[in-house]
């Protein structure tokens, strides 16, 4: 299994800090959401039509791949549908030009569940997918809110069988909001998961609160242990959500730590 990190982790360093981070502490991977101030990784100057695939195959020299593209591709949206769609289409054809593999997409937005239309977004997958097939990118789907519950997310990627359509396995949102065993996602979905978001938190008084890697009570030692027995080999990403939440530990505390707790258990 390979690591990597979320830019999340540190939305105020700049594409350099973030490269040098990488390199020197020994990662595998960083997966890009946003840099600095820009989120919408197509509008970002490294991975431009200009320097895209350069800046992927500098990266490469030395160790390091982007595997993933992280998208707001909302593919339940009902208001913004055709905003939605060209939000996926230009981050296919930006991890396509950048010899990405991976874009992920959303079918529902927040951690937890809410009400979608399931067949409207199975249809926006299924055209959104049929285009990433044509520029050989695979969609991952999050384990996120409705499709935290591995049962909701076998459906889904029943329906779209055929095409480059696999799930991203967010540990946290299947134990936090399903009380999901990691052996049974494993059981359910394994042989889909393509790539793995880990954070760990505890809840205090009703609310989420993040802690560093193996100080919650989130399984992420029995997720990768399953993993392994299952013999999952991509990557496990850390998505600490300081992009989200300023008062959580800096990037230069959690990247190590993380990266430490789990080659012990790797």
């Amino acid at each position: 299994m390979k690591l990597a990190f979320s830019t999340l982790s540190c939305p105020q360093w700049t594409y350099k800090s973030i490269r040098s981070a990488a390199i020197d502490l020994g990662y595998d991977g960083i997966e890009i959401r946003g840099i600095e101030n820009k989120l919408f990784v197509p509008d970002i100057e490294e991975f431009s039509e200009l320097v895209g695939k350069r800046t992927v195959m500098e990266l490469r020299e030395h160790g390091v791949d982007i595997p993933l593209l992280s998208s707001a591709c909302y593919l339940f949206d009902q208001n913004h549908p055709d905003m939605m769609m060209q939000e996926g289409i230009d981050y296919i054809d930006t991890a396509s030009m950048c010899d990405v593999d991976y874009v992920r997409v959303l079918c529902d937005k927040d951690p937890h569940a809410s009400n979608i239309d399931f067949e409207f977004t199975i249809m926006n997958l299924i055209n959104l997918a049929t285009y990433a097939q044509d520029m050989s990118v695979t969609l991952l789907v999050e384990t996120n809110g409705y499709f935290a519950d591995s049962n909701n997310m076998l459906k889904l990627i029943e329906r779209v069988e055929g095409l480059p359509v696999m799930v991203l396995w967010d540990i946290h949102h299947t134990w936090r909001y399903h009380k999901e065993q990691p052996r049974k996602t494993i059981e359910k979905i394994g042989e889909y998961i393509a790539y793995v978001h880990v954070k760990d938190s505890i809840m205090v008084d009703g609310k989420i609160e993040y802690k560093l890697i193996g100080e919650g009570d989130i399984p992420i030692k029995k997720a990768i242990l399953e993993l392994r027995k299952f013999g999952y080999e991509g990557y496990l990403s850390l998505e600490w959500l300081k992009r989200w939440n300023s008062t959580i530990e800096e990037p230069w505390v959690v990247l190590p730590q993380y990266l430490n707790y789990m080659s012990n258990i790797i």
